[in-house]
């Protein structure tokens, strides 16, 4: 990805589209862009191959917010978080898709992972950050776990107990990708 990425930039930046300063912000957007597109349309084909697209969007919707503002462990390699990436999803997909449980007796281990995933990101959050960025994040997981709480009244309500099955699926791998961040970040120190 960084080879087609490096081709792009370099082609906008003959063209005069961009400052040549710009070119490694540009070329980072791109490759990112790009792997992230990737993921994301592998995951949706194997979202139809297993029956679960609806499963995959109410996945989606509810596990890159909640990713990008609490944070969780970073692969060094496209390869690596590429895999993992898939691996979790379909895990998802499969689990939800697999095992409903009345909706009902999980709302109190969701309602519990989401108070300790907002609490434990402060620290996952902070280590590069200053007083507003950890505000500013502070604020986005709480409005975002305001509309997760919202999704699952609903979820209940319409008894949609498969979208709370993966609800509280993300809300665990979320968790765990912050442990393993936190883990990783004190032997690095």
């Amino acid at each position: 990805m960084e080879y087609f990425a490096e081709k792009l930039v370099d082609f906008i930046l003959k063209h005069k589209v961009i400052e040549e300063e710009d070119y490694a912000i540009y070329k980072y957007g791109l490759q990112t862009g790009m792997e992230t597109s990737l993921c994301v349309i592998v995951s949706a084909f194997i979202a139809v191959k297993l029956d679960a697209f609806l499963e995959y969007l109410v996945f989606v919707i509810m596990f890159f917010p909640l990713r990008a503002y609490m944070g969780g462990i970073h692969m060094k390699r496209f390869c690596s978080c590429f895999l993992c990436s898939c691996i979790v999803i379909t895990v998802g997909l499969y689990l939800s898709t697999q095992f409903t449980f009345s909706g009902k007796i999980l709302v109190l281990p969701i309602c519990s992972l989401m108070y300790i995933n907002h609490k434990l990101a402060y620290v996952t959050t902070k280590k590069d950050s200053n007083v507003e960025d950890i505000e500013f994040y502070a604020l986005q997981r709480r409005k975002i776990i305001t509309l997760l709480c919202i999704c699952l009244l609903c979820f209940l309500v319409f008894h949609l107990d498969q979208m709370i099955v993966l609800m509280l699926y993300v809300l665990i791998v979320l968790l765990c990708a912050m442990l393993i961040e936190i883990i990783l970040e004190f032997y690095r120190l």
